[in-house]
């Protein structure tokens, strides 16, 4: 039997509404015969984040885990920001799968979604999926009635920038990209830096968009971890330097310090 881990990386009890649709499309997903699917929700926060030494978050987080079956990693990011980077490398190094799917928690996947990825992988190390930007909020129906998807990809407006909040790659691959680089804070170009280090190296990533697979982007405000000046920051760093390792850390940094496992 094979294995694909999904890593969804989480900060806040805020994203928790989110989580929760993003969870439902994966647990409706239909694999194909000989894969198990794994679930790992990534759970890292900043020393800010707590009151009395107890993350405030946590409790909202571990219930969300149970109801969907994920395994839960809790990790303080000894980082003076939030980095999704972080994020993401504490569940990927955590994982099983041979094959690692990298989720935000506010994407709805399609109900075929990781059908297609792994048949793609089967000529590809990585397969990215194309995003709607949708103007409804967790609370509308379609992020729940997953029969409805395709009829709602009209009301949404492709976004073509996200291409790395749904990707999936060869865990061997991973490794030696020495996963997400952990110098990127805040949320967003970590993706593009992936996608941009394997385009570097003659790598081919494969993009799910002929079959019409695409991931819903659920409406939210912008959230603290995210601003103008740090997006900006983030993307001079992405076009600093085209070199394959230019990730000094990566995987190698934070994120291999213990974290707790729940669940």
């Amino acid at each position: 039997m094979k294995e694909i881990s999904i890593i969804i990386p989480l900060s806040t009890r805020l994203r928790v509404r989110h989580a929760d649709n993003c969870l439902n499309s994966i647990k409706s997903q239909l694999l194909p015969p000989g894969y198990s699917l794994e679930i790992i929700i990534s759970f890292t926060y900043l020393s800010s984040q707590t009151e009395g030494g107890v993350n405030r978050n946590q409790s909202e987080i571990e219930a969300l885990a149970k109801k969907y079956g994920a395994t839960l990693f809790v990790k303080r990011d000894c980082s003076p920001e939030y980095s999704l980077a972080f994020a993401r490398n504490v569940g990927g190094m955590r994982s099983k799968g041979a094959i690692l799917g990298f989720v935000d928690c506010d994407l709805v996947l399609h109900p075929q979604t990781l059908k297609y990825a792994i048949q793609y992988m089967s000529h590809v190390s990585a397969v990215a999926v194309h995003c709607f930007r949708m103007k409804e909020g967790p609370e509308n129906p379609i992020y729940r009635d997953l029969k409805n998807f395709d009829n709602h990809l009209v009301l949404g407006k492709r976004d073509d920038a996200g291409k790395g909040g749904c990707f999936f790659i060869d865990r061997s691959l991973f490794l030696r990209m020495h996963g997400y680089d952990e110098r990127f804070y805040g949320w967003g170009y970590e993706d593009v830096d992936m996608l941009n280090r394997l385009s570097s190296r003659q790598i081919m990533v494969g993009y799910l968009l002929s079959e019409g697979i695409y991931a819903m982007h659920q409406y939210h405000e912008p959230n603290t971890w995210s601003s103008d000046e740090r997006a900006e920051k983030n993307r001079l760093m992405v076009y600093s330097s085209s070199d394959f390792v230019r990730n000094p850390k990566g995987f190698a940094g934070l994120s291999l310090d213990m974290c707790e496992k729940i669940g």
